[in-house]
């Protein structure tokens, strides 16, 4: 870490560029940046000093240091500004972070410039009501919101809504839920503007997640405890673009993952998520366009996978998955055109009423092999009788010999071109 000195008028030019007041009056201006731990490529060192609005310039070494061989480190500013009168309120980088409920440790993990949004978090702050229990929609579509205090949330029961659509929210303390019952409804819907949400306590009651961080446009990292036990999922991660990493956490009692992660571009893998009672999971992972593969999931109770893994063009393999139950998968796999190598699908087909095709038209590089796994996981409804049709479709049927395509015309299955 180093720390330096920076003259009066290039703090008072990046107190002016961080959103300060040019009409208050100051004995002095002391400003001190720090370099962060990371080093960035140049085109990333960029866009976080931009993201942390500090003003660039090409002679200037006050606000980044630069290392010729391992990249740049960006640099956090903060500025310590004295007054002699004049002006007043919350607009200098001087705001006491400790009367909005932060410690040094918060302090030092923010780096969005001082707004107008701190005199409501004050507001927030002052006014808090320990020890009351509801914050359903509180702050919906708040868009005064920019800080969240660190308040006492531990006595918390619904928070179903709490945050939805306050899209100007850019920062959160670790929150505290541990007397949530069972309601995380859309807590952080459409929160564009979050990076990071960090839930550092939850109840072990079963609590319905869904949507509760749908729409978050910017999230990146995301915290919450293993033992938060689910009893549904359905768009909980829906369209969140940006997040690195999926959560661990209880889902055993789950039963409808319905576009779960759809939408979530940067994902590229998850968890071994326990679905074993999940019965509808369509779209669960479409769009998921960097997801390469998936573990080894319970599937038995599965009966809707349409589109489930819909135009997840990174995808290049999949496990056997039981899909004895499955009676739709509708688009299951259309768009997974980088897909390679599947071990099968156990029993599909069993359902008598079964829609599809199994279509993997847009897998033009599957495997032979793959393909064979998939002939020999075919249920063979010609000996249990089923006379409604039941299809699959594939770019590579070419390649197979007359005797494999034999096998999936004689298990009763309708091979189309």
């Amino acid at each position: 870490m180093t720390d330096s000195r920076v003259s009066y008028k290039i703090a008072f030019s990046m107190y002016i560029a961080a959103g300060g007041d040019p009409n208050r009056e100051f004995d002095s201006v002391e400003a001190i940046y720090t370099e962060l731990n990371t080093l960035l490529e140049k085109t990333e060192y960029t866009f976080k000093i931009e993201e942390l609005k500090l003003d660039i310039t090409e002679n200037g070494t006050y606000n980044y240091a630069t290392d010729g061989v391992n990249g740049y480190k960006p640099v956090r500013l903060n500025i310590a500004v004295p007054t002699s009168g004049g002006g007043g309120g919350n607009t200098g980088g001087a705001f006491d972070w400790q009367s909005i409920g932060y410690n040094s440790n918060d302090i030092t993990a923010i780096t969005t410039p001082i707004s107008d949004g701190i005199a409501y978090a004050k507001e927030i702050y002052d006014n808090w009501d320990i020890n009351n229990t509801s914050a359903n929609s509180m702050f919906y579509a708040d868009n005064r919101l920019k800080y969240f205090p660190a308040v006492d949330t531990s006595n918390l029961l619904d928070v179903n809504d709490m945050f939805c659509n306050s899209k100007t929210l850019e920062y959160l303390p670790a929150l505290d839920f541990s007397s949530v019952d069972s309601r995380f409804l859309s807590t952080f819907k459409g929160c564009d503007s979050l990076k990071e949400i960090k839930i550092s306590a939850v109840s072990s009651q079963l609590a319905n997640t869904d949507s509760m961080f749908a729409n978050c446009l910017s999230l990146q990292n995301l915290e919450i405890p293993e033992n938060l036990k689910s009893s549904a999922t359905g768009f909980m991660f829906l369209d969140c673009t940006k997040l690195l990493s999926a959560p661990m956490f209880d889902t055993s009692e789950v039963t409808m993952t319905h576009s779960m992660f759809a939408s979530c571009f940067s994902l590229t893998s998850i968890p071994l998520y326990d679905i074993s009672k999940v019965t509808d999971a369509p779209n669960m992972f479409s769009y998921c366009i960097k997801l390469t593969t998936i573990p080894q999931l319970d599937t038995s109770s599965l009966g809707d996978a349409s589109n489930m893994f819909s135009y997840c063009e990174s995808l290049q393999s999949l496990p056997l998955l039981d899909f004895g139950n499955v009676y739709n998968v509708f688009c299951m796999l259309d768009g997974c055109s980088s897909l390679v190598d599947v071990a099968g699908f156990k029993d599909i087909g069993k359902q008598e009423y079964f829609t599809g095709p199994l279509g993997l038209n847009s897998a033009t590089n599957i495997s032979v092999d793959s393909m064979i796994n998939i002939i020999n996981n075919l249920y063979d409804r010609a000996t249990a009788g089923y006379t409604n049709v039941a299809e699959i479709q594939c770019y590579q049927m070419n390649n197979l010999t007359d005797d494999q395509k034999a096998i999936i015309t004689n298990k009763g299955w309708t091979l189309l071109t």
